[in-house]
Parts: C-alpha cells; sequence; structure tokens
C-alpha cells in the first residue's frame, strides 16, 4: 500500500478494525462510486485518516534498518548503505 492514492498499487479486499466504541467496522480499500477516484485503491494516508490515526500535524517513516546505521541523524536522508 503506498502513501497515497494514484500511485500504482494492488486493489485491496476491505477490511475491518474495532473503533473507540468497540464496534467491528468494514472498510473499504477503494474510493466509492461517488467519488472521483471511483474503484481506485486507497493510500495509507486516506486510509488511516478515516479511522482518525493520520497525525494533524506531520508524520515521518522511518526505515529501522538505515536509522541504526548512521550516528547523524539527517531526517531528508533517503539513501541506505550496508
Amino acid at each position: 500500500m503506498n502513501l497515497n492514492p494514484r500511485e500504482k498499487q494492488p486493489k485491496m479486499h476491505d477490511g475491518w478494525y474495532i473503533n473507540e466504541d468497540g464496534e467491528k467496522r468494514v472498510q473499504s480499500m477503494t474510493f466509492p462510486n461517488n467519488h472521483q477516484l471511483k474503484g481506485q485503491p486507497k493510500g495509507i494516508k486516506q486510509v488511516l485518516k478515516e479511522r482518525n490515526l493520520w497525525p494533524m500535524k506531520e508524520i515521518r517513516f522511518t526505515y529501522e534498518q538505515c536509522s541504526k546505521k548512521c550516528d547523524d541523524i539527517n531526517l531528508k536522508r533517503v539513501d541506505c548503505y550496508t
């Protein structure tokens, strides 16, 4: 699953989660027919927004194997050497 929609990604089956009220909620992994992206797969950002789990400010993804290979922490660094 990619961060955003419109990126090349497989169509996934609907999923489910337990909401804050303890109820099981089915969540579609594609946009509904009344949406401009109808039938297209959602990105992880959209899925987490629908679950109220996407942070309001910013989020940083860290690749754990890379983060331990550098003494300096540069959040803009995207390379990883072994």
